[in-house]
């Protein structure tokens, strides 16, 4: 028998922590091939769907009226005229005209070419919705939001016209995401893109404007209490390089009318559209009738006319004005199409099958974030923002669609916390034998 002599005890070694997730280079390659490949079968199908789409509508088709609009301001600027349409110097932006004049010069026909622009930009937005959704939510809700972008049948619808929703979606999705970097590190040259990113939406679309303003609450709800100081700096600069996007277009205004209009001399005109004797929430610009001493104005004097007797029906009837916001409100929100044309059995189950259960799911999803939701705010600031000029403005379904990415983000947080939560959630054991723990026979042996 051998006799060991005892001796001192030595010191218990350190506890190794224990972490059963593989390294860091062993897993980057496998995640990033992964994450690569799932990006590009992303961008892919979101484009050739919308590709699909402009082939299967007619590649030269223009469908509305607001198409021929632009169409007409990109043929009088290539002309020398400048950006004008029916005499009106004012009556549009420049963004997406001078688009379609720049597509028109280098490929000799803008109505396709701005076709395949769109789809590009569509899928270009599915991407973006997939990195914003990454950063705020998880991988997992970045896939689904990616996913939901695109494959959503309305942006791919609006892809296949000559209207500014399509772009101005993906143009609002680069704004939110160079509003998040900058919420990371408030540096000046951040401010700059995101600035220069928000001049360049108002110039697309003028009731982007607004939103400059009503950004900034959910911007400091972003930035906390701590930081209140030099996000207002930020702040700032955005508003500074966003209003410098916008000054030459409203120093040419003020050129060419006389007086001081930042965007657009059409404001008036919408406002009475919306608050007119004919109005029921809907576009009535084929049916209204325009008051006494309108005739003969010059653009800019109807613009001011109008206006004042807009507010003049809101103040005789408050609660008409109310009806209307709450007609409108519905029409936003409305989860089959509201424009007759377009409301056949196909298109109302279209859109009840894939709009509807996003809707819903985005609720969930802004319920899931509980107190974080201050954080998150600043993703449904565009949405906010839209729903809640057009409880002034004329609704349509149309106005939505430069925003469902937003609330699509959301919608892929309910989605993605559902399925982690189904995952975690454990299996039921089979129940134990009598004794030895062994499972029971459930039917007699032969």
């Amino acid at each position: 028998m051998l006799l060991v002599r005892a001796g001192p005890t030595p010191p218990p070694l350190p506890p190794v922590p224990l972490n059963l997730a593989p390294a860091a280079a062993d897993r980057s390659p496998a995640v990033d091939r992964g994450r690569l490949r799932f990006l590009f079968l992303l961008f892919a199908v979101a484009l050739l769907l919308r590709l699909g789409a402009v082939v299967a509508r007619g590649p030269g088709r223009v469908e509305f009226p607001d198409s021929r609009q632009y169409l007409e301001m990109a043929e009088n600027f290539d002309r020398g005229r400048g950006f004008v349409f029916e005499q009106e110097a004012a009556g549009r932006v420049p963004g997406y005209p001078f688009l379609l004049w720049l597509l028109g010069r280098a490929f000799g026909e803008p109505v396709v070419s701005v076709k395949v622009l769109q789809a590009l930009l569509g899928a270009v937005g599915a991407l973006l919705a997939y990195f914003i959704g990454s950063r705020e939510f998880g991988e997992g809700a970045g896939r689904v939001a990616g996913v939901l972008v695109a494959l959503d049948p309305f942006l791919i619808f609006f892809a296949t016209q000559v209207l500014v929703e399509a772009p101005i979606s993906t143009v609002l999705l680069l704004l939110l995401f160079a509003l998040l970097r900058l919420a990371d590190d408030f540096r000046p040259g951040r401010a700059a893109v995101a600035g220069l990113l928000a001049g360049g939406a108002c110039l697309f679309h003028p009731n982007q404007l607004a939103y400059l303003g009503f950004l900034l609450p959910f911007w400091l709800l972003r930035a906390g209490r701590a930081r209140l100081f030099p996000a207002l700096r930020a702040y700032a600069l955005v508003l500074l390089f966003a209003l410098l996007a916008i000054l030459p277009w409203s120093v040419r205004n003020y050129r060419v009318l006389g007086r001081v209009v930042p965007l657009t001399a059409r404001l008036g005109d919408g406002l009475y559209e919306a608050f007119c004797p004919e109005a029921d929430g809907s576009p009535v610009k084929d049916r209204m009738t325009f008051p006494r001493g309108v005739a003969g104005l010059s653009e800019a004097d109807r613009d001011r006319f109008l206006r004042a007797e807009a507010w003049r029906l809101i103040a005789a009837d408050p609660g008409r004005a109310l009806g209307l916001a709450w007609t409108k409100f519905l029409r936003f929100w409305n989860l089959v199409p509201n424009f007759a044309g377009y409301r056949t059995p196909f298109y109302d189950a279209l859109s009840l099958t894939t709009y509807a259960p996003v809707l819903f799911a985005a609720l969930a999803g802004l319920a899931l974030c509980g107190r974080g939701l201050r954080e998150k705010a600043l993703l449904a600031s565009p949405t906010l923002y839209n729903m809640s000029l057009h409880l002034i403005f004329v609704s349509s379904l149309r106005f939505r669609i430069p925003v469902f990415p937003f609330f699509a983000l959301f919608a892929a947080h309910a989605a993605a916390s559902w399925w982690r939560g189904r995952r975690r959630t454990p299996a039921a054991a089979p129940p134990p034998g009598p004794r030895d723990g062994r499972r029971q026979d459930t039917e007699p042996r032969p």
